[in-house]
């Protein structure tokens, strides 16, 4: 059995950190490359967290494990319910390791509450209502035990209210804070005793992207602001944060192999998704209710400062610039509506029978679908003439498994050499009014990263091929367990000097359906608000 650590850190990119660690600005992970191999990890087909941390968990795609997003439609209706540990269809590579009777540690990995009960200890990831919550923990009384040593558990640092208000260098100190303790905990854990296998994840780098990719990527046109001059690139001083916690890290945990993974990349956020719904409005496609408040709503939208709106959203609970399922729709004039959240906007037909309110027939979808991906096929940036669109994706084309119907039926996928758009013209029509968080500037991409190192790696190689849904079966490889023969992914031969036998569960099976609650817990709701999420 090979002792395994995996470092997950939100959002790496391969080629930044190929750049700075060339660069001597991350020398701890320069080290581990250069014991091993590094190259792209592709991320799940709509690069959201929860659906790539849950496959990379899990060992299978979106489709098997039934979480997409952060809230996942409920067949049958227009309403949402939260993605969390509840709504997982597919058992984690802890679970599995702790029923063969091996030690696990797993802190911070997102969407994880409540937690599991494992062999070992579970602190979950940042989509707990608090640190307060049953099922924070296992066992539950590490809770209390971590509160007593460390004080508030920081389970992210939400920081959209400090950037609407211009307060940069607030926004830097507390991501940092957050970053420092989590890995001031996991070194206390990880001592603990000698795990078999163990995970830490560092969130925070997410934030920090979203919010001030500007500072670190001179593609942004926003690059040369004063602000870089007055806090510096804070992207790269989280990663620097983290990249100092490593030697550490590895003293506690003493592991025979490292992974450092994360579930998608960043570049610079093209925005185009936040225009796609007045799009399908001008194209009659959704059609919304004329009310004086929606007048209201769009005007505010166009007009208020970020940081009013954001305070009027937290007053009210109502994001007025924009929300997950968009609201005011007349359904039954409707054949196809937007569903917005977690940085993306994604489509959804109202097909009769299948839908409360149904417009589109369901022998006239194929037909439907071919027309409305002919007339957004033709989206250019209004600036330049560009198109903006790199395909449009059917489900069914990206997703296999009994939980497919779950995703929108379209997934949009922009071109990632955009820059930030300020509309879109599709035909005729130009739409520039913007529905949703208007704040952030980095967005994600397809390829997160993953660097090997340790016994019987292969030093200097490079990884070719790897998905998100490979790391579990690789964890579970090297902790000398059978790989679930349900597994999408596979083992990672890439990373091994020879390559492995690997053995196979025929009788593990998925777990059953999804489950999770009808409604978040409205301080998931508000921590979601507060990543620009919703």
């Amino acid at each position: 059995m090979t002792r395994t650590l995996l470092i997950g850190i939100d959002g790496a990119s391969p080629t930044w950190l190929a750049r700075w660690m060339a660069e001597g600005k991350l020398p701890e992970l320069a080290r581990l490359r250069d014991g091993g191999c590094l190259g792209p990890l592709r991320s799940t087909p709509n690069m959201m967290s929860p659906s790539a941390w849950t496959s990379i968990t899990t060992g299978v795609g979106p489709g098997r494990h039934g979480v997409f997003g952060f809230f996942d439609r409920l067949p049958g209706s227009y309403r949402f319910r939260p993605s969390d540990a509840r709504a997982r269809a597919a058992d984690p590579w802890w679970v599995i390791a702790s029923r063969a009777g091996l030690r696990t540690a797993v802190l911070n990995v997102p969407c994880t509450w409540p937690a599991d009960a494992v062999n070992g200890l579970q602190v979950a990831g940042w989509l707990t209502p608090s640190a307060r919550a049953p099922g924070f923990t296992c066992p539950p009384e590490l809770a209390g035990e971590l509160a007593v040593r460390f004080g508030d558990y920081p389970l992210h640092s939400d920081v959209q209210r400090l950037v609407a208000t211009g307060r940069l260098a607030a926004t830097r100190d507390r991501i940092l804070r957050s970053l420092h303790r989590k890995a001031e905990i996991a070194r206390h854990l990880l001592a603990r005793e000698r795990w078999d296998l163990m995970a830490v994840v560092f969130a925070d780098t997410d934030a920090a992207q979203h919010y001030l990719w500007h500072l670190t990527d001179p593609a942004h046109p926003a690059h040369g602001a004063g602000a870089r001059a007055t806090v510096g690139d804070v992207v790269l001083a989280a990663y620097q944060e983290i990249d100092r916690a490593i030697p550490a890290l590895l003293d506690a945990a003493r592991p025979d192999v490292v992974l450092v993974v994360s579930d998608h990349g960043v570049g610079v956020e093209h925005r185009g998704h936040l225009f796609l719904p007045g799009v399908l409005d001008a194209l009659g496609w959704q059609v919304r209710k004329r009310s004086r408040l929606r007048g209201i709503a769009q005007a505010a939208g166009r007009l208020l400062p970020a940081g009013v709106k954001h305070r009027l959203a937290a007053r009210t609970g109502r994001d007025i610039a924009g929300s997950m399922l968009v609201g005011d729709v007349t359904w039954a004039r409707t054949r196809a509506f937007t569903i917005a959240h977690g940085g993306r906007t994604d489509i959804a037909l109202n097909v009769r029978g299948r839908e409360p309110e149904g417009a589109l027939d369901a022998e006239d979808v194929a037909d439907a679908v071919a027309e409305l991906c002919g007339l957004l096929a033709d989206c250019v940036d209004p600036a330049t003439g560009v198109p903006v669109l790199e395909d449009i994706a059917r489900r069914g084309d990206v997703y296999a498994g009994p939980y497919v119907a779950l995703a929108p039926d379209l997934l949009m996928r922009w071109r990632e050499d955009l820059p930030p758009l300020a509309g879109l013209r599709c035909g005729d029509i130009t739409v520039t009014h913007a529905e949703g968080d208007q704040l952030h500037t980095g967005g994600h991409r397809g390829d997160g990263v993953l660097l090997a190192a340790g016994d019987g790696v292969n030093r200097g190689g490079t990884v070719a091929g790897a998905r998100v849904e490979d790391i579990a079966p690789t964890l579970l490889h090297l902790a000398g367990l059978p790989v679930p023969r349900y597994c999408d992914g596979r083992v990672v031969e890439g990373i091994f000097r020879e390559a492995p036998e690997v053995r196979f569960d025929d009788a593990a099976t998925l777990r059953g359906g999804p489950g999770g609650g009808d409604a978040a817990d409205p301080r998931v709701t508000e921590r979601l608000r507060g990543l620009g999420y919703l």
